[in-house]
């Protein structure tokens, strides 16, 4: 949702995800390349916008994925970060997280149950199957969004440039500010107006239930932080 408002503004580029060779209806079919290598060359093309600017969107998983593939196909032996400075040049980080990670891991798990990450106002939805509610994958992946979230802080810390800090829940509550704050934070001013979001919300009944649930299995309030104890003890950028 938030790079949905960052590309509509016109001028913070076109941040879309990674996608690893083992992915090819991103790289072959959607973005039209006739290899994986290929795709990786025109990614940073494909992510900037008129005025020159370039931006991604990278999970922690897609991150590790990006810098392994640069460093076999640039023949680099370089940190991510630095891989990522030598193509585009000084850059600036938006941090993006959740406080409710209670809340995120049932999302998650939903959407892995369902096979519907995303949901557009336009969407024209058919019977969807019925998920099932399991305690112990909503903590496993509670745990995995703890060690991803660590693994963010960790890379920040050796991080020399301007990092911006965003949450999810402000960008729920204000979508058009928390756009304009980043647009603000990049130095840059959008050239025409920020509609409504395409995406909606898919939380409903169920994720209600589900919430409930599993916050009384797992002793685990909404809005809990990540643990310390999930914390890695080091960090690398090999997968």
């Amino acid at each position: 949702m938030l790079c949905e408002g960052l590309i509509a503004s016109g001028v913070a580029g076109f941040p879309e995800e990674y996608s690893s060779a083992e992915d090819p209806g991103t790289w072959r079919d959607y973005a039209r390349c006739s290899s994986h290598m290929e795709y990786f060359g025109r990614y940073v093309q494909r992510g900037r916008s008129h005025n020159g600017v370039f931006a991604a969107k990278l999970m922690w998983l897609q991150f590790l994925t990006w810098g392994a593939d640069a460093r076999r196909y640039l023949g680099s032996n370089d940190e991510t970060p630095d891989i990522i400075r030598s193509l585009i040049g000084p850059y600036s980080i938006v941090r993006l997280s959740r406080e409710d990670r209670l809340r995120q891991a049932v999302s998650f798990v939903r959407a892995g149950l369902t096979g519907e990450w995303s949901r557009r106002r336009t969407d024209v939805h058919g019977p969807a199957p019925w998920p099932v509610y399991d305690a112990n994958e909503i903590r496993s992946i509670m745990e995995l969004i703890d060690c991803h979230e660590h693994s963010w802080e960790a890379v920040l810390q050796t991080f020399d440039g301007p990092v911006f800090r965003v949450n999810y829940e402000a960008l729920e509550r204000d979508y058009r500010g928390t756009v304009k704050d980043v647009l603000t934070f990049l130095g840059l001013e959008a050239t025409r107006s920020i509609p409504d979001p395409v995406l909606t919300r898919q939380a409903d009944d169920m994720t209600e239930e589900w919430v409930a649930r599993a916050g009384a299995d797992l002793n685990t309030p909404c809005g809990r932080p990540a643990t310390e104890s999930s914390a890695p003890t080091a960090f690398s950028t090999d997968p």
